[in-house]
């Protein structure tokens, strides 16, 4: 049987999936210590993270896209990051580092790769995982933690954060960086979003009461900071958000990124999930105004 809501698969069609380099696999093996299934993981939030994620009118469902499907995601039939020679790569929701973490392994055309996690229990998994792979091998990583950094053991009482880390591979200005962060949206600084080539925005954003003012207030960054020619794959369709917007909020510069037929293998959704593709292109008219409904 095919997952709810998609079609079962055609076995002639095109794998959801594309293989991921073995070298990528061993390293990521190695990090999570063999892990790929994370069931009966505490990766649940805090009420304190709740409310922080409903007050971004996001929610905290946790799950990932599967290493070959983040392969295909970021490669010529989904974001195209080679092709595009893209420098810079921001995580929205990076739960456990993984995708930040193979992303930073396997395309080295990848100078910063920035994931940023609410959720404190998901986001140690992470700084351990970048902290294992410099242990293991500590010619070719370095490994930056904050001052302020928690010890990645420690319980989170719903206020306590882990420090932001840093897994640093060469030297001088060739340097490039995987920085994991503990935060939510409204503490990214702008300068993330104006440096970014390529988005992923792995967040749950539901209607409801409330959420009108957050996802205002996202699309209103999203729309001011993100740099012409950079692309989004997203779990929601921004035009959805956007038309749901007041009149005289900021139209939209993100058109319509067509991805390849299949989707892409996720954890919810083994034969393929259908994630939104987007570039921002400031030269044409915007794709969509706010209020209005197709």
């Amino acid at each position: 049987m095919g997952a709810p809501g998609f079609p079962e698969p055609d076995p002639g069609a095109e794998p959801d999936t594309e293989a991921t380099p073995e070298d990528v696999v061993a390293l990521l093996e190695m990090a999570y210590e063999g892990r790929q299934v994370w069931i009966g993981e505490p990766l649940g939030a805090t009420p304190s993270e709740d409310q922080q994620a409903a007050s971004a009118g996001t929610c905290l469902t946790y799950g990932e896209i599967h290493r070959d499907g983040l392969t295909k995601l970021l490669g010529p039939r989904g974001l195209g990051l080679p092709d595009r020679k893209s420098r810079c790569l921001l995580e929205l929701g990076s739960g456990r580092g993984r995708l930040a973490l193979q992303a930073f392994l396997q395309f080295p055309e990848l100078h910063t790769v920035v994931g940023v996690e609410l959720v404190g229990s998901r986001h140690r998994l992470a700084v351990a995982a970048a902290r294992r792979l410099q242990e293991s091998l500590p010619v070719r990583f370095r490994f930056e933690a904050s001052e302020d950094a928690h010890e990645v053991a420690a319980v989170d009482s719903g206020s306590q954060r882990e420090g932001n880390v840093r897994l640093l591979e060469g030297e001088g200005k060739s340097t490039r960086r995987c920085e994991l962060r503990m935060a939510d949206l409204s503490e990214l600084p702008n300068e993330d979003l104006k440096a970014a080539d390529a988005i992923l925005l792995e967040v749950v954003m539901p209607p409801g009461p409330g959420v009108g003012d957050a996802h205002l207030r996202l699309c209103s960054r999203l729309a001011e900071f993100c740099q012409h020619g950079s692309v989004i794959a997203a779990y929601e369709d921004l035009h959805s958000l956007w038309r749901a917007l007041p009149q005289g909020a900021p139209e939209c510069p993100f058109h319509k990124l067509e991805f390849c037929d299949g989707g892409f293998a996720t954890t919810w959704s083994p034969v393929g999930h259908h994630f939104h593709g987007f570039v921002c292109d400031r030269e044409r008219l915007p794709s969509v105004a706010p209020g209005t409904w197709l």
